[in-house]
């Protein structure tokens, strides 16, 4: 099974696409890269929606992964792609905003999953 997401832009609500349900095309792939920070645009999945990265919402699917299946002997795993912690403070404009987009892109898997 495959679960990709992505945010509408006119409506601001997740998108999921599941193999499970759906057939993936290369639209739906294109739109969960489209990114307008980085100048990726969004890609028209279906007539008159259009998608930009699910990151945008959320930097990862488990909350989707979760409600696809009822299963609950899942095996998910996430790959952190940004550092959470890092050695020392920025030093000039442009590394703040590195480390901006770290933190924003940064997996919050762990406080969306952890009891409390």
């Amino acid at each position: 099974m495959l679960i990709l997401t992505a945010v509408n832009v006119l409506t601001a609500k997740p998108l999921t696409f599941d193999s499970w349900k759906m057939q993936i095309k290369p639209n739906h792939l294109l739109a969960t890269s489209a990114y307008p920070v980085y100048g990726f645009p969004w890609i028209e999945v279906v007539k008159g929606v259009y998608a930009w990265d699910g990151s945008m919402l959320s930097n990862t699917l488990v909350r989707e992964v979760i409600v696809a299946s009822p299963r609950n002997d899942k095996h998910i795993i996430i790959v952190e792609n940004y550092p959470r912690i890092i050695d020392r403070l920025s030093s000039n404009m442009v590394e703040v905003m590195d480390r901006a987009k770290e933190i924003v892109f940064s997996d919050k898997t762990r406080q969306n999953t952890i009891s409390k």
